[in-house]
């Protein structure tokens, strides 16, 4: 993964795109993370997995529900953004 400052991205543009065909590439602001760029591929797998995560924590509020154990919709998605129902790998 390469690391450019905001000021240096701006000029090279075309060469950043290129770069995150590959790898991700981190842009820098006053010395700290603020974006990154990468492909579109990665992108649309990124999403797919989000959407995978977020359809797999509504099937198990649902199977909740049918087990009668309810869990108040607020504390569910507070257990979703803690990852208390992600896969344990």
């Amino acid at each position: 993964m390469e690391t450019i400052p905001a000021y240096k991205a701006q000029t090279q543009l075309q060469k950043i795109l290129k770069k995150a065909e590959w790898l991700p590439v981190i842009i820098t602001r006053k010395g700290r993370p603020a974006s990154v760029v990468i492909s579109i591929d990665e992108f649309d797998y990124s999403e797919r997995v989000k959407l995978k995560v977020i359809k797999d924590n509504a099937e198990k509020g649902t199977l909740s529900q049918l087990n009668n154990s309810y869990v108040d919709g607020e504390q569910f998605f507070d257990d979703i953004s803690r990852g208390v129902y992600d896969a344990k790998c």
